[in-house]
């Protein structure tokens, strides 16, 4: 149903454009829902940028270790979360030999020579997290390497049933927990494809509130930029209660790491779903 979409991702080959003086300063961050990162990963192995955190990855575990090993040929650093289990090839609409691989999975990318450690989890609700593979993080060094960024990935369960919305809440918590922990003395950036709206969502405004977090998108409008765009089909009821929810998508920074932020471009023709992909 995502077909549309798809042939847009490999529309996209550089995302960003980098500049010369822009290079010595800043470092260049995507996110982006993927669909597929087999799919799409020779386009996303060209993007011009140093970090990129993506959202539903689609991996079981060969595959996970097949993309390390594309990355790497690439010049690329590859860290993901737990793989994703296919199906029982049984089952109806199993799809592939070995059956349906389903939705999920999260990956960090760093360019060579930027190197990254992957974050562990600590106690059992990170390791459940974990294990879903709608988490992994990652520490990677900034500032010409004198300090160090905590950068977290995350995708949400979509749908709108309430068993679904009560998963995708239980793993929110977790997720809001862990960025918590960190404290407010080093710079966390939390990239997301969280499926539920939001501006709309009280426990994510709240967790943005109280903890000193702020969205991309409202700190390039703050710096003069334009105001927060829709991540999704404008013409989708993103939300069972008929409201065109259509920021699913963010990149939150805590008070430090918002310090660093320069500015926020929306690509279309990689991140926004068309029409036709809504359905």
């Amino acid at each position: 149903p995502r077909g549309a979409a798809a042939e847009k991702v490999e529309q996209a080959c550089h995302p960003v454009e980098l500049r010369g003086e822009e290079l010595e300063k800043y470092q260049i961050l995507v996110s982006s829902n993927v669909g597929s990162a087999v799919l799409h990963g020779d386009i996303i192995r060209e993007w011009q940028a140093h970090i990129v955190a993506l959202q539903e990855i689609k991996c079981d575990p060969a595959q996970l270790v097949g993309q390390f090993w594309e990355c790497k040929e690439k010049g690329w650093l590859w860290t993901a979360g737990e793989a994703l289990r296919r199906k029982d090839r049984q089952k109806r609409n199993a799809g592939g030999p070995e059956g349906d691989i389903g939705c999920g999975g999260t990956a960090i990318m760093t360019k060579d020579p930027i190197p990254q450690t992957r974050v562990r989890p600590k106690d059992d609700d990170e390791r459940e997290l974990f294990d879903t593979g709608r988490w992994c993080a990652s520490e990677i060094p900034i500032a010409l390497a004198t300090r160090m960024m905590l950068l977290h990935n995350f995708y949400g369960v979509a749908g709108n049933s309430l068993a679904k919305r009560r998963e995708n809440e239980r793993w929110l918590r977790i997720l809001l927990d862990i960025l918590k922990k960190a404290g407010k003395l080093i710079p966390v950036v939390c990239c997301m494809d969280a499926n539920v709206g939001i501006d709309q969502h009280d426990l994510l405004q709240n967790f943005m509130r109280v903890h000193g977090f702020r969205e991309a998108a409202h700190l390039h409008h703050s710096k003069g930029g334009e105001p927060p765009q829709p991540t999704y089909a404008l013409n989708s009821k993103f939300g069972e209660d008929g409201v065109n929810r259509t920021r699913p998508d963010t990149i939150l920074f805590n008070d430090c790491a918002a310090q660093m932020f320069r500015g926020l471009e929306l690509l279309s023709s990689c991140l926004l779903y068309t029409s036709d992909a809504a359905d």
